[in-house]
């Protein structure tokens, strides 16, 4: 975060808040699963009845925040802006009131008492969303791009020194950028192991051009969208995965068995197309298109 000056989508992690020149952004995803999991805590039959009708309201105040926001995701900035003053603000102010009520008569170590202590120490946070509308009204987006770092973790535990944690962080953050750029990681980064040995390092370097939201990156870099209506049938897949497989299966003749086995198996199950393909032998040997290639 060195240099980095603006906003930022954070959880309630009290550690933020010694960043110099940024300004939170709280999650409402967060505030909100207090009140559900408070919900969920009151539904034994010992549960008081009046906690459970406070947590829903709760919960209510956080679905109505979201709903606006599902309605003005595809706007521009400008008009999240306007729509939040217009519809979200009278929310927050009604909210607000009602967390100051319910306050005094909560008990504070309670399930719904500290979703209600939450919302209102993170207040400055949660509202952050209303000064631009390039804001979010959650950090979910991050959760999930730290999604697969989290998971590595467990396998490898520890990064051994400080220095292995620094390089995890940057290379993690370049490659969960490049996804949120719509790029193909491993195309991406085979693209700058390309061209940053040919750049002088003696120089002024400008690697601008290089980032991940650089709009001169070549097209291989991006991630291509599939036809969802190329090959919609069983026999259609089949014959789209011996299609695929005809580059490796040059190479590696042992997947052969596995792309005529997904292709018999898809046939079998036709019995009226069970010898809708060329054949060699009883063994089904499908041709390519390619002389000498056979699986």
């Amino acid at each position: 975060m060195k240099g980095y000056e603006g906003y930022l989508n954070v959880d309630g992690y009290a550690g933020y808040e010694s960043l110099e020149n940024v300004e939170l952004a709280g999650c409402w995803a967060h505030a909100r699963r207090k009140f559900d999991e408070a919900l969920k805590a009151l539904k034994s039959p010992s549960s008081s009845s009046t906690r459970s009708t406070i947590a829903k309201k709760g919960l209510n105040f956080c679905n109505q925040l979201f709903a606006i926001e599902r309605k003005i995701k595809k706007l521009d900035a400008k008009e999240r802006l306007k729509i939040r003053q217009k519809d979200s603000q009278p929310v927050l102010d009604a909210y607000l009131a009602w967390l100051h009520e319910q306050k005094e008569i909560i008990a504070p170590q309670s399930a719904t008492g500290k979703a209600i202590t939450y919302s209102l120490n993170q207040w400055h946070k949660l509202t952050t969303f209303m000064k631009d509308g390039r804001i979010e009204i959650d950090n979910n987006r991050a959760e999930r791009s730290i999604k697969p770092f989290v998971i590595g973790r467990k396998n490898w535990l520890f990064a051994v020194s400080t220095s292995g944690a620094n390089s995890s962080a940057i290379i993690y953050s370049l490659v969960e950028t490049a996804k949120e750029n719509g790029l193909n990681p491993f195309f991406y980064l085979q693209f700058l192991f390309e061209e940053l040995p040919q750049l002088d390092m003696t120089a002024d370097l400008n690697l601008e051009h290089l980032m991940p939201w650089s709009k001169e990156l070549p097209k291989d870099c991006y991630i291509q969208k599939k036809n969802k209506n190329a090959f919609p049938t069983k026999i259609g897949k089949a014959f789209s995965f011996l299609r695929n497989q005809v580059f490796i299966i040059r190479r590696l003749p042992s997947i052969s068995c596995c792309g005529r086995r997904n292709f018999r198996k898809t046939v079998i199950s036709k019995r009226k197309i069970k010898n809708a393909f060329p054949t060699k032998n009883r063994k089904g040997i499908f041709f390519s298109k390619k002389p000498g290639v056979h699986y």
